[in-house]
């Protein structure tokens, strides 16, 4: 190997950090050198336990030197981290590369070092959108006319001869009425040059920074210019001269009036005086009078300057800046320019001019671009001066690349000629062939082409002025061949992912012929240019020749997802283990340097494919003669939680249910027997020997009860050992287990089978090395299966070796089917193998088989990845007898292992049975992925458009058949329909059309609806929404079966809502099945992407939120196939969209009148909840539940801590046969003496038997309840029919006991699994009713409860449907008692609120299981802000179950939910009234703020308070704080302005929330006015007001439940600040935060108040308190109240 050739430097930009989470590393050697090279890393300080490796590959070479790069994910911010690589040569030998060179052994020292990526790094990172954008340069004043009378008066004829001076009436407002042109050629972003005030025709001589320059047009045509082009997708950026201005500009005329006494001689730098207009009395550009240069390190000038760019931000929304000669301007100045503007808004782009390679600028705190005229040489010198041959252009090519990092290049900002230059067809000598393989390189190459005006036409140019013609209109340039060249080519660009984003490769250089290559993970792009004077003939894929003539290029696009590359991509577990030499001593600790040469097994995943975070666990393996140890590294984060309170400073040890476990098989063991070691982490453990097992499913059969029917011996714990060390951050579990325990210890050539586990509680994790399937996530449902063993062999060097492949040979020589570690999406061409195999009727054969089992893998994968039910709902909701995946992979192993191929081909065929049929049912055309494209049927062209009295009918032909597709304007947008409406029918609103040349019009009140003729494309309130061309149908005979619409979205986009979705809010990138199920089995089991509530309300960042008005199953892939479009499909014959464009609150409020603004529930709905199951109660220490639930209602009561509700669960309940009625009256009873209103439980299912008890006069045949067809087995559910006329006598006798002991509410759970072959009275069948079943169920349930109780009870359903929200309150389902539950449930009510479904709460703690103490206190306080705050799950969720802090922390919390219940009713209030939700999505409230529709695990609780969950075991966490100034709930000093990232502490006992400023907070409590105190002893009301940062007005309005509202308003002018409230007829303190002012004087009324020294000063009297956190006032009673307080 050529070591000399090996390089990396440890520094920006080998190594950098793109976001917080992932940092990319490359290195270098020489070319054809290497084997591999594997980057080597870990934390600085756990060396031992977090080595991890990443095989780097090859990303573009650089001459005679190959650059490989690797990209390494981590679960928090990268930090700490040392590394070095290991590289491999072709013949075998080994090095390693440090910080100190090339060495021959593994390093111990010497190692690279990364500190921190801090989050101010990260930001410097290009705007995404600007990596590989299309920009435009135009010359204002020659590219277009448009408002004559902003014409100069010696304005000569367009098209003349340019000069340096002449003037042609170029303008603004021609650019304006040219974006059609733009748009149509696909540019991406404008970058005007100079558009303020100068005398000259260029304007770099700026006369004033803050007008548009009235040859150009006045600011407010540069505002609307730049509204247009954002409404075309089209950015716009401006030039920013700031090394010099003109003459006339204010400071400079100043300095030639006033001479030395200018206060501005400063700004410049001046040579000599007296100064006037010559060059030599001061510096200028470029020897040029008229342009003086600014000091641009004078902080006035600074100053004076970042404030001109703000200006522009705001007032106009420019998206960026292109920087005049940057490099002649202080360096200080430019990074204040960062800093600034990316604080204003994060999205604007820098670009800096400069001539040379400008690597200063981008080291990462300058610029995010620069004009990359290293680029435009290499280009000048191959294609137009021809001066240097392909391989030398290939390598200035590449060089250029490799000085920056991939997002850097991807922003270049790459021009082939500017203003400054003269025109690349002039360049070329008007060789028209190479400037077009010139274009085609630009276009193709990594970074952001750029356009100079008119080379699209044509127009050519020397230098300038000679490059600065008029465009030619008078030509019509879009329709000359030169503008399509350059349209395919963007086309092309635009369409294929890797010309943007992909890597870099040269891959021929011969002579004038070159090629490259552009790859990422779907795709190859290679290109070809031969710019020589002959044909050539080149090899491509598949050995393929083809000529490609002189002057000619070409182009070949080839899936990148063949197998070998696909199979590269998944991860796979540890397959096998070598055991190393044999050790002597026995006396091993978890320190011992014995461990130095142990086998080490660092990789485990979570079972199924899990996709989240693993927590680091390591194994290590030695033996002796004797015995076998195994020794477990378990990370953790501290379990000391520091606890401050006011001086006193105490620790909190919390207990954590962590446990590790060894299997072992072998020697005297057939192979359904093993051993089982576990050790917890409180240090107990315990073993046993199980002979015989069997799975808990039966070996052939589907998951259901089951039971192992091994038999199990206990091994005494004389027998074996086990050590348990808790440090720190990590616990060790170090076993000794002797090989007698097997017949010995196996001999050298032997084999024998072991595994490992971690199964951590408190995160949800059954952790492996080998991937183990989703069913073992039950915590009842684990199998120790011995097909997932790993060998376990003997040699000279232990080591651990992974197979990438889903089928393997194992070393014993037996083939092997493994899942994959992590689910991962399946490759086109893998969605091309599933559907063929899937019209497939051609067996498997041995040929086959290990093919077809890859294949059926990745056809599962994709099904779980799509929310498809592998579970118990297989059961009760398909007709079809259901078969477990993983039984089928076991079943299938079993028959290799003894070598039957036969037999599993099979089992395979049996299996792929299966999920054909599961497939068929799923997809709406009834293809994998919807992919049998000839039964779709989608717009070929317009026939007619029709206009009717309340709609537009648009006549569509398309193949052999016409259908019509009806717009209705409504409010907030517009409704599609075609064929059958859905079940809500919104009003119509007035409208008009008009037709014009190319489109038609349709205008609202306030929205508009274009139809474009040629293109088909629609938009509302100029937004893409959609084309005709992607609406399509499936026809059955005259009627439609399912239908598919295509909505146009950008990549990255936020899309959320959907309802109540658990694996994240945002969807995009994801594909979402709306199909109501038990989700609780996705969420205990698998990756949490199935729901109970699928609601089809969906809201995007692209500004438009639209509903699908039907309840059939849907389909929705959300950037998912395609990174650009939101397709829904859908079944049935319902095709009904409202589309509403504005802002996502407008949509909520339009979707709430649509479909039924929310109830509001009685004010003591929002107080909290105690509760839990039946089983709970029933298997408590009394063994009686009515005393089990009254002694909980007792201890609440007598600890003072509040509650409104008791979830009675099993009261009265029959058991065994035996109903205990009176248990009803005991329980509510003695709840209504302590204060609590009491609930029950109820579901759906109804038999026959019980339906005929409760109605014994009704006729069998006519009782209400849901019939199902085929179901001769009685297996699937049968429902109460809502739809039945007797179903509310049903449901009233069902109800009479409880009803009569005054049950208040109850939980209305389940109806979420209706079988497609239910039947109902009303003619509807269970596909149309799977998902509305829970809207007639909850209005059923709603009208029940209004009779005996009207508006005084409450109601939470599980499922949901539109409309639900207004019959009932919803809760999240069943959740797992883990932080992994909670990151779900915080999923699962933003995505739910955003769904129309505001009051909404959890079962807090989880719903299965008993929580960890650390988990129940986040659980705790995520819960008190919440809409509803309720307690439920399996086992106690008192907070006595734990200690004493435990309590005091649920009191303080229940307590605070008390202080704030003026302010939750009146969000309350707002969300009943506006349909808008308590729990606010960032993106919802700012969706302005890129950044903030990033966030998804922090929201607005009402529109005051900004919350931020803790989910993980930390005391700090990161938190995005939008604009604006937030300051801390609990402690009112703190404050922070927006927008801006920080990491805060989250002591155990607080979730982080912060008061917006300007907001107005109601608030209950005690006389001591301290959150979280008891109020039972007094009550006082207080209202906290945040007072704005800057002078300003606001005003709020304060709901309560009976009607009454207080009205505020507050004014900070200056030093003064005055409050008015309105409405509040009681005693009434005020809190004014954000201020810290010292000798003020509170008047109120006109009357002044008397300062106290103490808050007691307050208690019987008015008067103010000044204190550090702000200023106390106390007021008496009064209908209205003015308060001012102003600085002495």
């Amino acid at each position: 190997m050529n070591l000399a050739a090996f390089y990396h430097s440890g520094m920006y930009p080998e190594i950098y950090a793109p976001d917080r989470f992932h940092l990319r590393f490359s290195f270098r050697a020489a070319s054809g050198d290497i084997e591999t090279c594997t980057l080597v890393y870990f934390h600085k300080n756990h060396r031992e336990e977090t080595t991890k490796e990443e095989r780097m590959s090859e990303q573009y070479h650089l001459g005679k030197s190959v650059v490989y790069t690797a990209v390494v994910s981590f679960q928090k911010p990268a930090r700490y981290l040392q590394y070095y690589f290991r590289v491999t040569g072709k013949n075998g030998d080994t090095r390693w590369y440090n910080a100190w060179g090339t060495v021959e052994k593994c390093p111990d020292s010497g190692f690279f070092e990364y500190a921190y990526a801090n989050k101010c790094f990260v930001e410097y990172m290009p705007p995404k959108w600007s990596q590989g954008t299309i920009y435009y340069q135009i010359f204002p004043e020659r590219f277009r006319k448009g408002n004559p009378s902003y014409a100069p008066e010696n304005c000569v004829a367009w098209g003349s001869k340019p000069t340096a001076s002449n003037f042609m009436g170029g303008n603004l407002d021609g650019i304006r009425k040219s974006l059609s042109y733009l748009a149509e050629l696909g540019v991406e972003c404008i970058y005007l040059n100079p558009v303020f005030t100068s005398p000259s025709n260029h304007k770099y001589d700026t006369t004033d920074y803050y007008k548009v320059d009235p040859h150009f047009g006045i600011n407010e045509d540069l505002r609307v210019l730049v509204k247009e082009a954002h409404e075309k997708n089209i950015r716009v950026i401006l030039d920013a001269v700031f090394n010099h201005t003109g003459t006339d500009f204010f400071a400079f005329a100043d300095l030639l009036k006033n001479q030395e006494k200018s206060e501005y001689q400063s700004w410049y730098h001046i040579t000599r005086f007296p100064v006037r207009e010559e060059a030599d009395c001061y510096e200028c550009f470029f020897g040029f009078a008229g342009m003086p240069k600014l000091n641009t390190g004078n902080e006035k000038v600074q100053e004076y300057l970042l404030n001109v760019l703000e200006y522009w931000v705001r007032e106009v929304q420019v998206d960026g800046y292109r920087f005049d000669v940057i490099d002649e301007m202080d360096e200080n100045f430019v990074l204040k320019i960062r800093d600034r503007l990316k604080r204003l808004n994060p999205e604007l782009v820098l670009i800096g001019e400069t001539w040379a390679e400008g690597k200063r600028l981008l080291n990462g705190c300058e610029m995010d671009s620069i004009m990359n005229y290293s680029f435009r040489q290499a280009m000048l010198d191959f294609f137009a001066e021809r001066s240097i041959n392909a391989e030398t252009f290939g390598h200035r090519l590449e060089t250029a690349l490799s000085r920056h990092p991939d997002e850097t290049n991807m922003a270049m900002f790459n021009a082939l000629d500017t203003h400054d230059t003269k025109r690349f067809i002039n360049s070329c000598s008007h060789r028209l062939d190479s400037f077009k393989l010139g274009v085609v390189v630009q276009m193709m190459f990594p970074g952001s082409p750029s356009i100079y005006y008119g080379d699209e036409a044509g127009i050519d140019g020397e230098n300038d002025p000679d490059c600065r013609k008029c465009m030619t209109w008078q030509e019509n340039p879009e329709e000359k061949e030169s503008f399509r060249f350059y349209q395919k080519l963007i086309q092309f660009r635009k369409k294929h992912s890797a010309i943007r984003n992909g890597s870099f490769t040269t891959v021929l250089a011969d002579g004038r012929v070159y090629g490259f290559a552009r790859e990422n993970e779907t795709e190859i792009i290679e290109i070809f240019v031969n710019d020589s004077d002959d044909t050539v003939e080149i090899t491509v894929e598949n050995a393929r020749s083809i000529l490609i003539s002189k002057g000619n290029f070409y182009i070949v696009c080839r899936k990148n997802a063949g197998k070998e590359f696909f199979m590269g991509k998944l991860k796979f577990g540890v397959s096998s283990i070598i055991l190393g030499k044999e050790q002597k001593t026995e006396n091993l600790k978890y320190d011992s340097v014995e461990w130095g040469e142990a086998t080490t097994i660092r990789d485990f995943f979570r079972a199924g494919g899990n996709p989240s975070p693993v927590t680091p666990t390591r194994c290590k393996l030695l033996y002796t003669a004797e015995k076998l140890f195994v020794l477990f590294e378990n990370m953790e984060e501290k379990n000391h939680h520091i606890l401050k309170e006011e001086n006193t400073v105490t620790e909190l040890t919390v207990k954590r249910k962590d446990q590790v476990e060894v299997a072992l098989s072998g020697r005297e063991f057939s192979r359904r027997d093993f051993a089982v070691f576990t050790a917890k982490r409180d240090g107990s453990s315990s073993a046993f020997v199980e002979k015989g097992m069997t799975y808990l499913s039966g070996d052939q059969a589907y998951l259901g009860e089951g039971k192992d029917q091994g038999e199990k011996t206990a091994i005494s714990k004389e027998q074996y050992s086990v050590t348990v060390d808790i440090l720190q951050d990590r616990w060790y579990a170090l076993f000794a287990i002797p090989w007698m325990l097997f017949g010995g210890k196996p001999e050298k050539e032997e084999a024998f089978d072991l595994q490992v586990y971690r199964k951590k509680h408190q995160s949800s994790e059954i952790l492996c090395p080998t991937p183990l399937d989703l069913n073992v996530n039950y915590s009842d449902r684990f199998e120790y299966d011995p097909e997932t063993f790993l060998e376990v062999s003997f040699g000279e060097k232990g080591e651990t070796k992974t197979e990438n492949g889903i089928v393997f040979v194992m070393p014993s020589g037996i083939c092997h089917w493994q899942r994959p570690g992590v689910l991962e999406k399946t490759s086109t061409e893998e969605r091309k193998e599933i559907y063929q195999l899937q019209k497939s009727a051609e067996p498997t054969t041995r040929k086959n088989l290990i093919d077809r089992i890859r294949i059926a893998q990745r056809w599962q994968d994709s099904l779980t990845l799509e929310g498809f039910d592998f579970f118990f709902n297989q059961e009760v909701a398909n007709p079809w007898k259901p078969m477990d995946p993983w039984v089928e992979k076991r079943l299938v192993n079993e028959r290799l292992r003894e070598n039957r191929w036969e037999e599993a081909a099979a089992e395979l065929d049996r299996y792929l049975t299966f999920l054909r049929t599961c497939s068929a049912w799923w997809y709406a055309d009834h293809s994998f992925g919807n992919q049998d494209l000839e039964k779709w049927t989608s717009c070929s062209e317009i026939r007619h458009v029709l206009e009717t009295k309340d709609h537009v009918t648009i006549c569509v032909e398309s193949k052999e058949r016409t259908w019509e597709l009806m717009i209705y304007p409504v409010v907030g947008g517009f409704r599609m329909v075609a064929g059958k409406k859905g079940f809500f029918d919104g009003k119509p609103e007035a409208f008009s059309m008009e037709e014009s040349e190319h489109a038609y019009i349709i205008r609202s009140k306030e929205h508009e609806m274009i139809l474009q003729k040629e293109t088909l494309e629609i938009s509302i309130d100029r937004k893409a929404i959609t084309n005709l061309k992607n609406i399509s149908f499936i026809f059955e005979k005259e009627s439609v079966s399912a239908s598919r619409i295509q909505f146009s979205i950008h990549e990255n986009s936020a899309i959320y809502g959907f309802g109540e979705r658990f694996d994240s809010v945002n969807q995009y990138g994801k594909t979402v099945a709306l199909w109501q199920r038990d989700a609780c089995e996705g969420c205990l089991a698998s990756i949490g992407n199935q729901a109970y509530k699928n609601i089809p309300l969906v809201h995007t960042s692209d500004g438009f939120s639209f509903f699908a008005n039907t309840s059939y199953r849907m389909r929705m892939d959300v950037g998912d196939a395609v990174q650009d479009y939101l397709s829904v499909e859908a079944l049935g014959d319902v095709f009904d969209f409202y589309i509403w464009s504005g802002t996502p609150r407008e949509a909520m409020t339009a979707y709430g009148t649509l479909t039924g603004l929310p109830i509001f529930p009685p004010e003591w709905v929002f107080e909290p909840w105690a509760g839990g199951g039946g089983g709970r109660w029933r298997n408590g220490p009394l063994q009686d539940i009515a005393l089990e639930q009254m002694a909980a209602m007792k201890k609440f009561h007598e600890l003072d801590i509040p509650h409104s509700g008791f979830y009675a669960e099993g009261a009265g309940a029959t058991f065994y046969g035996e109903y205990k009625k009176e248990e009803l009256y005991k329980v509510v009873s003695f709840g209504e003496r302590h204060g609590f209103k009491v609930f029950s439980w109820q579901f759906p299912n109804m038999t026959q038997e019980l339906a005929q008890e409760l109605l014994p006069e009704c006729p069998k045949e006519e009782l209400p309840i849901t019939r199902n067809k085929n179901d001769e087995e009685e297996k699937l559910p049968v429902y109460i029919d809502f739809s039945h006329p007797r179903a509310k006598e049903l449901l009233a006798a069902q109800w009479k006991d409880r009803m009569d002991a005054g049950i208040r509410g109850s939980m209305v759970d389940f109806g979420d699994v209706v079988p497609d072959e239910a039947v109902f009275y009303d003619g509807r069948r269970g596909d149309e009713m799977h998902n509305a079943y829970a809207y007639q169920y909850a209005k059923n349930y709603r009208e029940l409860f209004e009779q005996k109780y009207g508006d005084d009870h409450v109601l939470y359903t599980r499922g949901a449907a539109p409309g639900s929200q207004h019959f009932a309150c919803q809760f999240g389902g069943d959740q797992l008692t883990s932080f992994q539950g909670l990151k779900y449930a915080i999923a699962g009510g933003l995505s739910a609120a955003a769904s129309g479904l505001p009051f909404w709460g959890v079962d807090a703690g989880g719903y299965d299981g008993f929580p960890d103490q650390e988990t129940y206190l986040r659980w705790t306080e995520y819960a008190a802000f919440c809409p509803l705050m309720r307690f439920h799950g399996t086992e106690p969720r008192e907070p006595w179950e734990y200690d004493a802090f435990t309590v005091k922390v649920y009191r303080y919390y229940a307590w605070l939910r008390e202080n704030l219940r003026p302010y939750i009713v009146s969000v309350a209030a707002e969300a009943h009234k506006l349909g808008i939700p308590m729990m606010r999505p960032l993106a919802m409230i700012y969706p302005e703020d890129q950044e903030a529709t990033k966030v998804w695990d922090e929201y607005l609780f009402g529109e005051n308070l900004l919350v931020a969950p803790v989910s993980d075991e930390t005391e700090e966490r990161e938190i995005y704080f939008p604009k604006g100034r937030w300051i801390s709930l609990w402690n009112l000093n703190d404050e922070i302005s927006g927008p801006v990232q920080r990491s805060v502490e989250v002591p155990i006992d607080k979730i982080p929330v912060y008061v917006r400023e300007g907001s107005f907070l109601p608030l209950r409590l005690n006389e001591n006015l301290k959150l979280g105190e008891s109020m039972s002893e007094s009550e006082t009301e207080m209202i906290l007001a945040v007072v704005p940062q800057n002078d300003s007005i606001v005003k709020e309005t304060l709901y309560e439940r009976s009607g009454a509202k207080t009205c505020c308003d507050m004014k900070k002018n200056g030093e003064t600040i005055q409050l008015q409230i309105s409405g509040k007829t009681v005693e009434l303190y005020v809190m004014l935060a954000g201020i810290h002012w010292k000798n003020t004087e509170a008047i109120v009324n006109g009357r002044t108040l008397t300062k106290v020294t103490a808050r007691e000063g307050l208690y019987f009297t008015e008067g103010y308190l000044e204190l550090e956190e702000g200023i106390l006032v106390k007021i008496n009673p009064s209908a209205e109240s003015v308060i001012k307080i102003q600085k002495k």
